[in-house]
């Protein structure tokens, strides 16, 4: 889950401005289901691509990840593709993504070198070192949304003062499947 998200804002910051628009679509939402981390999107809610992203790193939002995908290259299955290419052109050897969010698939994995490779190629950008030490970002009221949306961080070792602060590190994210 986490690479994978990690990859998904990898291609956001490469193929997008912050300031697009991202419209959830109801595939976009159907992966929202056992648990899933997600930040509450409605079929038809349209915020920028920068809060998308903020929600998708941030609060793990799976939503934000498939309609970041979708809004990039049309659907799901043809984002599939870019994320591998993208992988490799980063130095990954023996991983293959189906999805932009990392939910489970049989087909879906990555190795521990190629989750290097990836957060090595990732770093290199500002926005996503950026993204990364945050840990709080509100998702303003829009179309579809009445209330803002405060996303949080819930890597604990980035909190300044928290009991799991670590001096010198430069941001963090989490997320698991049960499968995993």
């Amino acid at each position: 889950v986490v690479i994978t998200k990690i990859l998904t804002a990898l291609l956001t910051i490469d193929n997008c401005d912050m300031s697009e628009t991202v419209t959830y679509s109801k595939n976009a939402l159907s992966c929202i289901k056992d648990g899933a981390a997600n930040i509450g999107a409605k079929k038809g809610e349209q915020m920028s691509v920068k809060d998308a992203l903020y929600g998708m790193m941030l609060h793990s939002g799976n939503e934000c990840a498939t309609a970041l995908g979708e809004h990039m290259f049309g659907s799901e299955k043809a984002f599939a593709p870019k994320l591998n290419e993208r992988a490799k052109q980063a130095g990954a050897k023996d991983s293959h993504f189906v999805n932009g969010n990392g939910l489970h698939n049989d087909n879906h994995y990555v190795t521990a070198y190629d989750m290097a490779m990836i957060m090595r190629a990732a770093i290199k950008y500002p926005l996503f070192r950026e993204v990364l030490g945050t840990t709080q970002y509100t998702i303003q009221k829009n179309n579809k949304r009445k209330h803002r949306f405060f996303a949080t961080m819930r890597h604990k070792m980035i909190w300044e003062g928290g009991p799991y602060y670590y001096k010198g590190i430069i941001g963090g994210k989490t997320g698991f499947t049960d499968q995993a």
